[in-house]
């Protein structure tokens, strides 16, 4: 039997699946749709069927996934071979068990996470031979999300067959193929992404991942400062993510000072908001000796993120480092301040004893 489609599906973009959705975006939802939004009633016909989906997106623009969830089962209960209708419930689904994870109840939201990938899958069967490639994506995020990364690679490479123009199918690809480390084959997706639009950072920076995990470190560069000018040409002025992946290959290749002078042209503000700047300048610091200058950049962090009693011992064992034990004192003395356990901050300084000793024995 041929499937019948609806008139129209629901307008949420495909980005907002990619991360997982806290909300939809509402975009297209009309104002004075939210009249039909109470009824759960069958649709009897395609002017039915579209009222209902008006209804799920305009629910989700509200954000009130659970009301967009119940109208989205009833219209797969009366039109069961509608793909539209399993994939609007496929969305729900997912924007439910976004909610769900973030109130802690992270096994609830993975068994939803999986009932929306089955939905897909239903959709993509009813879909025929031409399944759309944004909904193919969207499949393998929710595959990948599951630990599902086969599954995953098959949905991305359906989505880049049926729009070879768009490098993110690519680029998807080539990332969850990383994760199986299938360096060769990941490479070769990234070569296409930016084959297909050289103007996409991603692309680029998924090259120098690849190269970095085989220590093609100057291929690595090449492709990590391409991104940054990608993202630069693109009007993106915060190219951070970019130029910690630039200061990691090069602290990986050696060139430590190099690394750290990367990093310390960022403003003071812009390091200590961002842990992934701290962590990688602390790493490269320790490399030269620097343990004073990461104990400074740790105190920055930590007076921006003041709950984060991590970066609080690390000032203090940047400092021991540094032999500065009356300044390493000075930060003990305030976890015990805060209240942090007394078995923590005994712990936390026999952690810091053992890095002196191995600075000292040259390991």
């Amino acid at each position: 039997m041929t499937p019948r489609r609806h008139p129209r599906r629901i307008n949420v973009p495909m980005i907002w699946t990619l991360f997982l959705v806290a909300a939809c975006t509402g975009q297209g939802c009309r104002e004075d749709s939210s009249s039909i939004s109470d009824t759960n009633a069958a649709p009897r016909d395609a002017a039915r069927a579209e009222e209902a989906l008006q209804a799920i997106e305009v629910w989700l623009g509200k954000g009130d996934a659970s009301k967009a969830r119940t109208i989205a089962e009833r219209l797969v209960e009366v039109d069961p071979d509608s793909p539209d209708a399993r994939e609007a419930h496929a969305i729900t689904l997912v924007a439910v068990a976004a909610e769900t994870a973030a109130g802690g109840d992270e096994e609830t939201a993975k068994s939803l996470r999986s009932r929306a990938l089955s939905r897909y899958e239903e959709a993509i069967e009813l879909s025929a031979s031409t399944p759309r490639p944004d909904m193919l994506h969207a499949s393998g995020i929710i595959a990948e999300s599951l630990g599902l990364q086969q599954r995953a690679l098959e949905l991305y490479t359906d989505a880049s067959e049926g729009a070879p123009d768009n490098a993110s199918h690519a680029i998807y690809a080539g990332n969850v193929l990383i994760k199986m480390e299938r360096h060769a084959d990941a490479e070769s997706w990234f070569d296409k992404a930016v084959t297909i639009d050289p103007a996409e950072p991603w692309g680029w920076a998924g090259r120098a991942v690849v190269f970095r995990q085989q220590a093609r470190f100057e291929e690595a560069l090449n492709s990590i400062r391409q991104a940054r000018r990608a993202a630069g040409g693109r009007g993106t002025r915060n190219d951070l993510v970019f130029r910690v992946s630039e200061a990691r290959i090069l602290r990986e290749s050696g060139r430590a000072e190099a690394s750290a002078r990367l990093l310390f042209a960022l403003d003071a503000q812009t390091r200590a908001n961002s842990a992934a700047v701290t962590e990688e300048l602390h790493l490269a610091c320790e490399l030269i000796g620097e343990h004073a200058r990461s104990a400074q950049v740790w105190a920055e962090f930590h007076a921006a993120h003041p709950d984060d009693g991590e970066a609080l011992f690390m000032v203090a064992e940047s400092w021991l480092r540094a032999e500065r034990p009356e300044e390493a004192a000075s930060w003990y003395r305030l976890a015990e301040d805060l209240g942090l356990p007394e078995e923590l901050i005994d712990r936390m300084k026999r952690k810091a004893r053992e890095a002196v000793a191995r600075d000292r024995s040259g390991q």
